[in-house]
C-alpha cells in the first residue's frame, strides 16, 4: 500500500518537473524572440 502511494507521488512529481521544464523552455524561447539584445 505504501509503495503504491509512493509510486503515485513519484509520477506526479515527475509530471510537475516535466511541466516546469516545458514552461521554462517556452518562456526562454519567447524572451529570446522578443528581446534578442539580451542574448
Amino acid at each position: 500500500m505504501v509503495s503504491l502511494v509512493l509510486t503515485c507521488l513519484l509520477k506526479v512529481l515527475l509530471m510537475l518537473i516535466w511541466l516546469f521544464v516545458l514552461l521554462s523552455n517556452l518562456c526562454l524561447t519567447i524572451l529570446y524572440r522578443c528581446y534578442p539584445q539580451f542574448f
